[in-house]
């Protein structure tokens, strides 16, 4: 695993429970020896969210300070080459504008390793400075992607005229 081929930064956006699915799987492509068997010691700890390179984030409400606080004291630390480690924010609209501003130096430019996966629904609801540092990966899976869009909904329910 090369650190040119992980972005530092990226945004998955889609249904939570489809975008976290995807994230295994990717996770576990990159951790596992074997690329992603899914049912290794590996790929067993990536899907349980107990692998030691991962730090999984979740807030209670909205993210503070406080829950930060891990993925600030991990970043202190040095990874010897060829490591990574991956810090995945889940529910990434519930970033307070003083925690997205906290992240803003770290995604910009992690530490050689460290790489970062925000999780959301709706990527409009973090702040444009935050957006702008990551990759965006886009998980819409059949009916969740006509729910999104409201237009498509309108427009296969007109019954157009066929021409004669």
């Amino acid at each position: 695993m090369n650190n040119q081929q992980i972005p530092p930064a990226q945004l998955w956006v889609g249904s939570h429970n489809h975008v976290l699915t995807q994230l295994v799987a990717y996770l576990q492509s990159l951790l596992c020896p074997q690329n992603g068997c899914a049912t290794c010691t590996v790929c067993t700890q990536v899907q349980t969210q107990q692998h030691h390179a991962l730090l999984f984030l979740t807030p209670s409400a909205y993210y503070t300070l406080d829950d930060l606080q891990p993925l600030f004291t991990a970043l202190s630390f040095s990874l010897d080459d060829k490591h990574h480690f991956f810090f995945i924010i889940q529910k990434a609209d519930c970033l307070t504008q003083t925690c997205a501003n906290a992240l803003l130096k770290s995604i910009e430019e992690p530490p050689p390793g460290y790489h970062f996966i925000l999780i959301i629904d709706r990527p409009e609801q973090l702040l444009p400075t935050v957006r702008s540092r990551c990759i965006a990966r886009h998980f819409y899976g059949g009916a969740q992607q006509t729910q999104e869009h409201e237009l498509f909904n309108a427009f296969t329910a007109i019954n157009f005229p066929q021409p004669a």
